[in-house]
């Protein structure tokens, strides 16, 4: 794949996680004040995004032994893509076929 095709499929993963995490900080949760900047504040270490039947289609997690990560599912529950950062803290993206084979994997 070609840098300019990589780098729009990267940054379109980011701007996804970014939606989900506004979405279910400003909609879901309501957010605590920190006092000290004024900034609206939700935390977890795991954040779920389920349709319409409570399935989950998007994971955004942190588990105590893992780098963040986030997962998105398919309507059958089966992982499609995933971004996240490895041990050593190097982002990697990963979009999977029906089946769960790898058909594309960044770096």
């Amino acid at each position: 794949m070609n840098p300019w095709a990589r780098a729009a499929v990267q940054g379109a993963a980011c701007g996804l996680m970014l939606g989900i995490v506004l979405l279910i900080g400003g909609r879901v949760w309501k957010p605590q004040v920190a006092a000290a900047q004024g900034w609206r504040v939700a935390r977890a270490t795991r954040f779920e995004a389920v349709d319409a039947a409570g399935k989950v289609r998007a994971l955004l997690s942190v588990p105590p032994d893992r780098s963040p990560s986030l997962e998105l599912f398919d309507a059958a529950g089966k992982a499609r893509a995933s971004l996240g950062l490895d041990p050593d803290d190097r982002p990697g993206l990963m979009l999977l076929d029906a089946a769960g084979k790898v058909i594309w994997k960044a770096p």
